[in-house]
């Protein structure tokens, strides 16, 4: 069973969906234990990889960390360019 996550970005404030390979009884029980049992993340949603947890975390897309980091470093070299 997989289940469709809406969250919002907090490094774009845009809106986006993932879908993740649990119930949504299961994501429920995971994310309080999560959340208010002061559980690590990585160790309560060991069964997802590192992207879904980082979305559950921050509403932050795999896409959108790499676009992001693009355009740093983009910045970057255009700071060295400008020196």
């Amino acid at each position: 069973m997989t289940m469709e996550l809406f969250k919002i970005s907090k490094l774009t404030g845009m809106p986006h969906v993932m879908t993740i390979p649990l119930t949504e009884q299961a994501y429920g029980y995971l994310y309080n234990q999560w959340k208010n049992e002061n559980r690590l993340i990585q160790d309560v949603f060991c069964m997802l990889n590192e992207d879904e947890r980082e979305f559950i975390m921050n509403g932050i897309t795999p896409e959108e960390w790499k676009s992001t980091w693009l355009a740093y470093d983009d910045y970057q070299q255009e700071e060295k360019d400008n020196a």
